[in-house]
């Protein structure tokens, strides 16, 4: 059953060991606050794309949480790599752009 999307808010975040603290901290302050956690691995259909499954958790989800804490290069001079390869902006409930494809399409790139 999906929660309704009024009270969803979706986690992007680490999911190995040493951040599960975390994550087991951030899921109870979600719930503590009457609100549904939706995260990545509630839906574990192997045959399910990655970004589809992504994009329809977000879809379903009023708020976000994104946690970026860990994001830096493994070495010096290395650019660091953002685990999210699509950031949407929120038109209305029903509705998700992928900046890249609205940019790609955008003349003026706005």
């Amino acid at each position: 059953m999906t929660a309704p999307f009024g009270s969803s808010v979706f986690v992007n975040c680490p999911f190995d060991q040493h951040y599960m603290p975390i994550l087991r901290a951030v899921l109870f302050a979600i719930i503590d606050l009457k609100f549904e956690p939706r995260i990545a691995t509630e839906r574990l259909d192997s045959a399910e794309p990655r970004i589809q499954k992504l994009y329809t958790l977000i879809r379903q989800s009023r708020l976000a949480i994104h946690d970026l804490s860990r994001i830096k290069a493994r070495k010096k001079g290395e650019m660091f790599r953002l685990n999210n390869g699509f950031v949407f902006r929120k038109r209305s409930p029903t509705s998700l752009i992928p900046i890249s494809a609205r940019t790609a399409t955008s003349p003026s790139g706005r």
